[in-house]
């Protein structure tokens, strides 16, 4: 594989990037607020005691169902169109899965020079197409449109991961990475991986709050996509799904206007 792969950014010429993300989230938050929905796969083996048990479906998950040849962009996404990641955007309704839902995904979420370099066993389409989730080891991963004050990251309520079913905190690490190299596009990136694996079948909202900060001390920028979904039209999919996850965050105690 090349060292410099690139994956497909939105309104922008390809982006280098030191490696390749195997496995993965979600969407940016209200007023001063991020947030990423997705669902951890859910290995259901019969007659196995300790398997998870059928969780109800993610609300919203229609907003989630991909199309087509699947998931290429994620509709709240800035530069890099395919994050935050994972997300339940890049799922569809499915019944006869234990979550409700199936991941799918489109090679075009890469770059095609990106994907050139891919055998075919190692594109997304070949690793994520027909699970029922995502990997419970993580990594979650937010992109920021600039350089971000990497104290700031490890402060207690800077990234937050719920559980949705019950809205329990999960333990987690938070770490600053950079995603691109790019004087035209400068993109920094937080990546969470939870301290102890997230359980199977459930569903995680994971936030970040104004607590988190840009490299001179403000607090990082609203991103305009979900301020627009938040107070759009009622009867959109798109504004009825962020308006939900909105609502989670408050019920777990988190003031939205963070």
């Amino acid at each position: 594989m090349s060292p410099c792969p690139a994956l497909r950014s939105a309104g922008h010429t390809p982006r280098q990037v030191a490696k390749v993300p195997r496995r993965g989230l979600g969407a940016l938050c209200l007023l001063a607020l991020v947030f990423a929905a997705f669902v951890v796969w859910d290995p259901v083996i019969p007659g196995i005691a300790g398997a998870a048990p059928e969780p109800e479906a993610a609300p919203g998950a229609a907003v989630g169902a991909a199309e087509g040849d699947g998931y290429v962009c994620n509709p709240l996404g800035t530069a890099t169109c395919s994050l935050p990641w994972p997300t339940n955007f890049a799922t569809r309704a499915d019944a006869g899965s234990p979550t409700g839902l199936r991941v799918d995904v489109s090679d075009a979420m890469f770059s095609p020079e990106l994907i050139a370099h891919l055998p075919g066993a190692e594109r997304p389409a070949a690793i994520y197409d027909g699970t029922s989730g995502f990997s419970p080891m993580g990594p979650i991963m937010f992109e920021f449109p600039g350089p971000l004050d990497r104290e700031s990251i490890h402060r207690p309520d800077s990234v937050v991961v719920l559980n949705a079913r019950t809205g329990e905190r999960v333990a987690i690490q938070a770490q600053y990475g950079e995603l691109a190299y790019d004087d035209a596009v400068p993109t920094q990136m937080v990546k969470v991986w939870p301290r102890v694996t997230f359980e199977f079948g459930e569903r995680y909202v994971a936030i970040i709050t104004d607590d988190l900060k840009l490299a001179d001390g403000s607090p990082v920028p609203l991103e305009t996509k979900l301020v627009n979904a938040l107070f759009g039209d009622p009867e959109s999919p798109l504004t009825q799904w962020a308006r939900a996850r909105q609502a989670e965050v408050a019920t777990s105690g988190i003031d939205p206007a963070r």
